[in-house]
């Protein structure tokens, strides 16, 4: 889970450096959106495993699994825009247990 969270925060952190380049462009008055450099797309299986399994008492495996959710949302909501795009899967999606939606 830690690892999850891990990657998914530097994505986020690439997520952060590309938009930044966007506004700095705007600000500049450039009409032209800036080159990204490569697209990113970050596949996650068992999204649910990932999001929703109950961890118990581990404090520490639930802090990692809030962060790796966070982030997960994060980079869904404001990637495409620059180029980065994710890829979730699920055997048995559960609307209602996709928090953040």
């Amino acid at each position: 889970m830690a690892a999850a969270a891990e990657t998914l925060t530097a994505i986020r952190e690439e997520l952060d450096r590309r938009l930044s380049q966007v506004r700095h462009a705007v600000e500049a008055g450039d009409a032209a959106a800036p080159a990204h450099g490569s697209r990113i797309v970050a596949v996650v299986d068992e999204v649910a495993e990932l999001t929703v399994r109950d961890l118990g008492d581990d404090r520490a495996a639930r802090a990692a699994q809030q962060a790796a959710t966070g982030r997960l949302w994060e980079i869904a909501r404001l990637g495409r825009s620059v180029d980065i795009d994710l890829v979730c899967c699920t055997q048995r999606p559960v609307l209602r247990r996709c928090r953040g939606r």
